[in-house]
């Protein structure tokens, strides 16, 4: 899983450095993107909620943790 982390947070970082120019009040400004990501694997036993509900709350730690961050079941712990 470290791996996959790994790979998921180097595009999260490459996304990151776009600068999207976006037209708001006659201006160009540029938009800046952040991803926070949780990453959860299929267990043994797992149905397809239990899976869901075990991503999310992978999920919510990555936003705490603050902008642009990837989290894993591992992070849990």
């Amino acid at each position: 899983m470290k791996k996959g982390k790994k790979k998921i947070q180097g595009l999260a970082d490459s996304i990151s450095q776009l600068a999207i120019p976006v037209e708001y009040e006659s201006k160009t400004v540029q938009l800046a993107l952040t991803l926070s990501l949780g990453i959860a694997r299929f267990q043994e036993g797992d149905t397809e909620q239990t899976l869901l509900s075990r991503a999310d709350e992978i999920l919510y730690l990555s936003k705490k943790a603050g902008k642009n961050r990837v989290s894993t079941e591992e992070d849990l712990t």
